[in-house]
């Protein structure tokens, strides 16, 4: 039986899995208890190794580590050298049948996770009520909407002209396709913006909000691109965030485009050390 151990600071649990012939013997639960077990079945031994070795794969991904025979934990120890015998992307692309297990539900779950039954309200202890947000800056305050989306409207109207200076645009160093993205948020400047624009435009105009004006607070943009777009559109234009940085020199007004992770501010940080 091979024993596995997750913990962090909210839950220590563990997992064990043992091959036996085309059966796979499988336990887990909390940590100094004795948990729960399940038994599975596949076609022949082949395939119960394979599972096995699926199994492993996920659990050391999500940190799980395994435990060594004499009981101690080694937090270095993994099961990568047992997983160089089978081709990975085979054995994630099957799916064996088996026969699980039928064992009864848990009495204890409505009192455990009431969420999970339905139509119960989560009610918080009184200990942590304080610290549910509704919103990010006003606690117990609903978010605001909008009727106009002003903040959202004007994204980025400021940063071609400052001044009496018009802005230059660099992006030469991004990859193509980032070119014609940030050529079409350049276009739109000086229009009314509106979440009919692709994501990754909207994300340039939000960073270029973000980097290149005085005001650097603006939490306000994100909430009305929600409120427009909906989450999933606002997750799109976080992602794309995250792909491009900004270098803005301001005596020159030049507004430098970079793929995230080569922006010189990041590569100087390093340049003491050469």
């Amino acid at each position: 039986m091979r024993h596995f151990i997750y913990q962090d600071e909210k839950s220590h649990k563990f997992r064990a899995v043992e091959q036996q012939g085309n059966e796979l013997h499988i336990s887990w639960g909390k940590v100094g208890t004795k948990g729960q077990s399940q038994i599975k079945s596949f076609s022949d031994a082949a395939a119960a190794a394979k599972a096995e070795l699926k199994l492993i794969a996920e659990k050391v991904k999500k940190g799980y580590v395994e435990q060594a025979k004499d009981n101690s934990l080694q937090p270095s120890q993994t099961v990568t050298g047992s997983l160089k015998v089978a081709d990975l992307s085979t054995i994630i692309q099957e799916q064996p049948s088996f026969v699980a297990e039928t064992r009864a539900p848990d009495k204890n779950t409505d009192a455990v996770l009431p969420w999970l039954a339905k139509d119960i309200a989560v009610v918080f202890p009184p200990e942590v009520v304080h610290t549910t947000l509704s919103h990010r800056r006003f606690p117990g305050v609903p978010v605001q909407q909008a009727d106009k989306l002003p903040q959202l409207r004007r994204l980025a109207c400021s940063v071609s002209q400052r001044d009496n200076k018009t802005a230059t645009f660099d992006f030469s160093a991004c990859s193509l396709e980032w070119q014609n993205t940030v050529a079409q948020a350049i276009s739109q400047i000086d229009g009314l913006k509106t979440t009919q624009l692709p994501s990754p435009v909207m994300a340039v105009l939000t960073a270029l909000e973000m980097k290149c004006t005085r005001y650097k607070v603006r939490e306000d943009v994100m909430d009305q691109i929600v409120q427009e777009g909906g989450l999933e559109y606002a997750t799109d234009v976080i992602i794309h965030l995250q792909q491009i940085d900004i270098e803005w020199d301001y005596a020159n007004n030049v507004i430098i485009i970079l793929p995230s992770g080569i922006a010189p501010s990041y590569l100087e940080q390093y340049s003491r050390f050469e």
